[in-house]
């Protein structure tokens, strides 16, 4: 069993009491087995859950290059995994979240393996925005939250929205490539 650098040094400092456990992150059960081992152990429940967990194989190629097998193996350990420790330690909007943020890392990454194609790759993270679909799917206290805690206090229009993707396929929009672009109406307080 390998334990991460950074247990090894939590041991070492006595910073923290901790224990390893074997499990395949990307099993449900043993992620279950595993939080139940924790809990055992501390006699308690998990208060601090750091997602360390990867796979990353020097033999996978470029994204167009990837089998579907390669690719499923490292999402199930990379993402999935992280997914079903969140998912047990968590609530919220955590499945969101993390699909997201494989969609805004995969953008990076394909930007650049397009290199010298003249193809260019952004992620538009739009805020609530006041389609049929999210209002039918929003609740209404849903909805006043995300008044109350966007600085312009109202939500997005799909307008918004294109104005940002009008300017990306533009000549204009070129040199903007392998971005992360939040169109949300500022920080939520």
């Amino acid at each position: 069993m390998m334990q991460c650098s950074v247990t090894n040094y939590l041991i070492k400092q006595r910073l923290a009491r901790v224990i390893a456990v074997q499990a395949d992150v990307s099993d449900p059960s043993q992620v279950k087995v595993l939080f139940d081992v924790v809990e055992k152990a501390f006699e308690d429940q998990v208060h601090i859950l750091i997602a360390c967990m990867g796979i990353i194989d020097p033999t996978f190629p470029s994204i167009a290059n990837m089998t579907m097998e390669g690719f499923e193996k490292a999402l199930n350990v990379n993402t999935k995994g992280t997914f079903l420790c969140i998912q047990e330690d968590a609530h919220g909007y955590g499945a969101f979240l993390t699909s997201t943020a494989v969609v805004k890392e995969m953008t990076k990454i394909i930007a650049k393996e397009l290199k010298g194609t003249k193809i260019t790759t952004n992620y538009i993270g739009p805020g609530p925005i006041a389609t049929e679909s999210f209002l039918s799917l929003a609740s209404k206290e849903m909805v006043e939250m995300c008044l109350n805690r966007l600085p312009l206090l109202r939500l997005g229009e799909p307008e918004d929205v294109v104005v940002t993707v009008g300017f990306l396929v533009s000549d204009n929009g070129e040199w903007v490539n392998g971005q992360v672009i939040s169109v949300h109406g500022g920080p939520w307080s």
